[in-house]
C-alpha cells in the first residue's frame, strides 16, 4: 500500500497539497487493520512524501530532493559518441529555408541604410506576424507584437516581467523543460496541473490557483509538448472565465500551433480570443514548425506590456538578428510558409504512425497526439531515468519523464519524438525496441506500475 501511494506521488497522480483519506478510510477501502493504515502513512511522512496535521489531514508533499532529479538522466562524462538521439523533438532544415535565407541575404542591402536596432522587430516582419493572427480569427496590429530571437528568449523575457522569487506559476506538468528552467532560474515555486493521462481540467487548476495564490499560468493549449494534446474550445472559453474572474494572467505558449497532424483536424480559436486581453501574453516561434537554427519567435501582447517587454529586450539582445527576420518575413508575405507547412506536416503523419506501432509493440502506453513533434509514452514497468542510462548503452538518447516534470515526478513516462527523418526514424525505434527488451528483462525494470488508486 505504501509502495503504491508513493508510486501515485512520484508520478505526479497525487499532487503536492492533495489531502490523502483518513487512516479510517483508507483501512476500510482497502480492507486493511487501522494499525496497517497508520504504518502506511508513517512510511510515507519518513520519505518525506506526506505532511500530517492533526485535525487538519494528511497532505502530499515532495521530498526537498524532488526537483533536482530533472537532470539525473545525463551521463556523467557527457553523451556517447554518435548516438541515435530521440532526446529532442525537432525537424531538419528542407530546402526552402536555404532558399529564403540565400534571398534574405540579397535583402539586406536595402535595410544598411537604417540603424539596424529594430528593438521590436523589422515592421515587416511585425505586420506580418500580426495578419497571421488576424487570419486564425484574433485581431491584431502590429503595435502588439514584439520579435524575439526564438521561443525560449520570449519567454525569458516574459518572466523577467512577471515573476517575482516566490510566486506560485501554474504550468501543465508534464511541461516544456526550458520554461520548467527559465521558472526555477527565477525561483518560481511550480505548481503542477496533471496532463500526463488526461486532458486539461479547469476546476483543478482552479483549485490549485487559490490553493497556492497563483497569479500566473503558463499553458500550451496547442499540440502540448510533450504530450501532443489540443485544448477543446469548451475548455479555452472555462479557462479564459476563470483567468478574468480571478484576475490570472495567462502566458500562452503557441509554439507548436501549426503543426496540425490530423489532416481533417478543425483548430479551436486562439485562447487569447476568450481571455481578457490586459492579461493574456502569447508566445510563437518558427523554431518548431520550420527549422530549430532559424532563431525567430515573437510575443503578442497588450501595447503597454509590448512595450516593457521591449525595454528588458534593449538590456539584454537589444536586437534580433536582421538576416533571420527577413527571412521569416519572406516565410510569411510570400505564402511560402503554407507551402511549405502542408509538406511538413504529411511527413510528420507518416513519422507519427512509425513511432506509436513501435512504441505499441513495445508494451508501453501511449495517446495518439493530435499534432506537435512528440507523444508522451507510459512504460508498463521500472522508471524512465533508469531506463534513460540503460538507453545510452546501446547509443540512444532519451528523455525521461522527471526532465519534463516541474515537480521532479513523473518517472514512469518518457517523451517519444516522431520528428526525426524516417529511416532515422525507423532506426531509432528498432535500438529503443532492443534497449526496452534488454532493460525489461533486467532488474532494473521492477517495480511493475498498479492500476491508479486514485
Amino acid at each position: 500500500m505504501s509502495g503504491a501511494l508513493t508510486d501515485a506521488i512520484l508520478d505526479g497522480r497525487l499532487a503536492p497539497g492533495d489531502r490523502l483519506p483518513s487512516h479510517r478510510h483508507i483501512a476500510e477501502g482497502f480492507g486493511l487493520s487501522r494499525s496497517t493504515a497508520v504504518r502506511v502513512y508513517e512510511e510515507l511522512r519518513q520519505s518525506g512524501l506526506l505532511d500530517s496535521h492533526p485535525r487538519s489531514g494528511n497532505y502530499v508533499r515532495l521530498p526537498d530532493d524532488s526537483t533536482t532529479r530533472s537532470g539525473s538522466w545525463l551521463p556523467a562524462a557527457g553523451p556517447l559518441p554518435g548516438p541515435l538521439d530521440l532526446s529532442k523533438a525537432t525537424t531538419r532544415a528542407d530546402d526552402v529555408v536555404v532558399e529564403v535565407l540565400g534571398r534574405a541575404a540579397a535583402d539586406v542591402a536595402s535595410f544598411t541604410a537604417r540603424d539596424g536596432y529594430d528593438v521590436l522587430g523589422i515592421p515587416e516582419l511585425r505586420k506580418a506576424v500580426a495578419r497571421r493572427f488576424e487570419r486564425r480569427g484574433l485581431p491584431t496590429n502590429s503595435e502588439q507584437i514584439l520579435v524575439t530571437s526564438g521561443a525560449q528568449h520570449a519567454i525569458d523575457l516574459v518572466t523577467r516581467l512577471l515573476i517575482q522569487p516566490g510566486d506560485a506559476v501554474l504550468l501543465e506538468s508534464p511541461a516544456y523543460a526550458g520554461v520548467i528552467d527559465r521558472l526555477r532560474q527565477a525561483r518560481a515555486d511550480l505548481i503542477g496541473l496533471d496532463i500526463s493521462e488526461t486532458s486539461w481540467d479547469v476546476e483543478r487548476l482552479a483549485t490549485l490557483a487559490r490553493r497556492n495564490r497563483a497569479r500566473v499560468a503558463y499553458l500550451t493549449p496547442d499540440f502540448h509538448n510533450p504530450t501532443g494534446r489540443l485544448m477543446g474550445q469548451d475548455v479555452r472559453e472555462n479557462l479564459a472565465e476563470f483567468a478574468a474572474r480571478e484576475k490570472l494572467t495567462l502566458v500562452v505558449d503557441e509554439t507548436n500551433v501549426e503543426l496540425a497532424v490530423d489532416e481533417d483536424l478543425v483548430m479551436p480559436a486562439p485562447l487569447a480570443t476568450f481571455a481578457p486581453a490586459r492579461n493574456t501574453i502569447t508566445v510563437g516561434s518558427l523554431s518548431k514548425c520550420v527549422w530549430a537554427g532559424l532563431r525567430i519567435g515573437w510575443v503578442r501582447a497588450e501595447p503597454t506590456t509590448i512595450q516593457a517587454l521591449a525595454s528588458l529586450k534593449l538590456t539584454s539582445t537589444l536586437s534580433t538578428p536582421l538576416l533571420e527576420q527577413l527571412a521569416a518575413a519572406r516565410l510569411f508575405l510570400g505564402g511560402g510558409l503554407d507551402t511549405y507547412l502542408v509538406t511538413r506536416r504529411q511527413r510528420l503523419a507518416r513519422q507519427r504512425e512509425l513511432a506509436l506501432q513501435s512504441a505499441r509493440a513495445l508494451g508501453l502506453t501511449v495517446s495518439r497526439p493530435a499534432g506537435g513533434l512528440s507523444g508522451w509514452a507510459m512504460l508498463p514497468s521500472g522508471s524512465s531515468s533508469a531506463f534513460a542510462q540503460h538507453a545510452l548503452r546501446h547509443q540512444l538518447l532519451l528523455l525521461p519523464g522527471t526532465r519534463l516534470s516541474p515537480n521532479g515526478v513523473l518517472d514512469r513516462f518518457i517523451r517519444l519524438p516522431y520528428s526525426l527523418p524516417e529511416p532515422e526514424l525507423r532506426n531509432a525505434c528498432a535500438v529503443l525496441a532492443s534497449a526496452w527488451e534488454s532493460y525489461a528483462n533486467s532488474t532494473e525494470a521492477l517495480p511493475v506500475y498498479p492500476d491508479p488508486i486514485v
